[in-house]
């Protein structure tokens, strides 16, 4: 590991064993940027966290005030932070400027950076981010990115062009074409179905496809074109239009303690609910297979892999092996 120290800015690459943490009490206010290449097999404490380039951190990163990421070079590796990050004021990733068709909502294998584990800020904002784990703040934005996990905003959860698993937030609003695995988003406000502007004019129809109805021979292709990132759908190809949720399904309901809570409801569907019953089933056996595999003895996780084939989809598994190179 090369460190370069100046004052209280450090800048850290190369490969590393054992965590990155203060030693006295003049150090916690040292300011971190992540020079690739790097592997760092520990944890990062600092007041303010960036990056120039890409690369891996096993341990949790915390940053006492801000952790700001800029996109890695096309071509190279993404950032990866592998067991979550915390940050007291914000979590920020500049805007990437790409096409939609070059980021993870198009394909998995082209997000600028992966984290597995929680995001938790007081705000956070990501583009073209993959997240295995759950998002937590006050006030959250997320654009052309994948949350294998749940959002929770205290106030406005913004999301344009993005895959979740489910969300609550104050007020939510849902730009451009976004995707859910569950039916469950949840809001203080209705929710605000917005239409996207794109710089040279287009307009993308706001749109919240649900991925059970995907699945569906009946309703959908059944993931034959697409599937959790999927560009025919992204690129608005997608013929498949019962497959979308919009304010029709949007339904208040009283709370015991007087409020009220908007939130998605597919009681007013004429549909068949048995083959959506038996997706939300493949959708739990997949978020248990990807949350279970890192607490198995190696003759288990052998015997999980074997059955993921037969188990899941196509895609869940390579989102499932993904994970696994990780580890």
């Amino acid at each position: 590991m090369r460190q370069q120290i100046d004052k209280n800015n450090v800048q850290l690459s190369g490969d590393m064993e054992g965590s990155f943490y203060p030693s006295s009490q003049a150090e916690i206010v040292r300011n971190v940027v992540l020079h690739t290449p790097l592997y760092l097999n520990g944890g990062l404490f600092a007041q303010n966290i960036t990056n120039i380039g890409g690369g891996t951190v096993i341990g949790p990163v915390l940053a006492t005030a801000e952790i700001t990421l800029s996109h890695p070079q096309p071509g190279s590796p993404p950032l990866k932070f592998l067991s979550g990050m915390n940050a007291t004021l914000s979590i920020a990733i500049t805007e990437s400027g790409k096409a939609i068709q070059e980021t993870v909502v198009s394909h998995t294998s082209k997000a600028s950076v992966v984290v597995r584990g929680d995001v938790v800020s007081d705000s956070v904002k990501l583009d073209n981010a993959l997240i295995f784990g759950n998002v937590r703040a006050r006030e959250v934005s997320l654009v052309n990115s994948i949350i294998v996990g749940s959002i929770f905003a205290e106030e406005t959860l913004r999301l344009e062009n993005s895959n979740f698993v489910a969300l609550s937030g104050g007020r939510v609003i849902l730009k451009g074409r976004n995707g859910c695995w569950l039916p469950y988003a949840t809001s203080l406000e209705p929710i605000q179905f917005a239409d996207l502007m794109l710089p040279n004019g287009e307009t993308i129809p706001a749109e919240l496809r649900y991925l059970a109805l995907c699945r569906s021979t009946q309703l959908g292709c059944a993931f034959q074109e697409g599937g959790i990132a999927c560009e025919p759908f992204v690129t608005g190809q997608c013929g498949y239009h019962q497959v979308c949720l919009g304010p029709a399904d949007i339904h208040p309901h009283h709370t015991e303690d007087g409020r009220i809570l908007y939130a998605l409801n597919l009681a007013q569907r004429a549909l068949n609910l048995a083959p959506i019953e038996r997706e939300i089933r493949q959708v739990e056996l997949f978020l248990k297979e990807l949350l279970m595999y890192e607490h198995l003895d190696k003759s288990s996780q052998q015997q999980a892999r074997e059955a993921w084939p037969e188990k899941l989809r196509p895609e869940e598994k390579e989102l499932l092996e993904m994970t696994v190179e990780m580890l």
